[in-house]
Formats: structure tokens, C-alpha cells, sequence
């Protein structure tokens, strides 16, 4: 009976841990920002108008660091070819 119940809560912790995909984010320098980056706002501001998604203060170096999605478990950025919506759509007449 107890190895039922550890058997069952591990198939639920696998299942609930295995279902997760994280984006893969990269990190760069900002190539725009000048000085030292006090608030991310304006690092923000400099990494959109460089085609980032975002940016941040990195703690102790003061930099501005812009981040984007670069690839990992997301999902693809073209939908999928729309289906017709009824059978006639499909079908010719001779």
C-alpha cells in the first residue's frame, strides 16, 4: 500500500515538473546606454530603441543589460495554416 502511494505521488510530481518549458533569454551589453545605469527605465528605453525586448541594471558593474528571447521551448512565431471552414470550400465543381 505505501509503495502505491509514493509510486503515485512521484508520476504526479513528473508530470507537473515535466510540462514546463522556459524561453532561453540572452543577455548583452547596451551599445547606446552612456554613464552608469541607476534605473532600469532609461536602460529600458536604450535597449528597445536597440530592437531588445527589455533591459536591466546588472548589480555592482552598473551596466545597462539588454535581454531578448533567443530561442529555447517557445512556441513558433508563424501560426498554422488556417483550416477551411466547410467542406464545400474544399471541393470543385466540374
Amino acid at each position: 500500500m505505501e509503495a502505491k502511494v509514493v509510486a503515485t505521488v512521484l508520476i504526479v510530481l513528473f508530470l507537473t515538473l515535466g510540462g514546463e518549458a522556459a524561453a532561453k533569454i540572452c543577455h548583452d551589453h547596451s551599445q547606446t546606454f552612456k554613464g552608469m545605469c541607476f534605473h532600469t527605465s532609461n536602460c529600458i528605453a536604450c535597449c528597445t530603441n536597440e530592437g531588445y525586448t527589455g533591459g536591466y541594471c546588472k548589480p555592482f558593474t552598473y551596466r545597462c543589460m539588454c535581454t531578448k528571447d533567443c530561442g529555447g521551448d517557445s512556441p513558433p512565431d508563424d501560426p498554422p495554416p488556417a483550416m477551411p471552414t466547410s467542406p464545400a470550400a474544399t471541393t470543385t465543381v466540374a
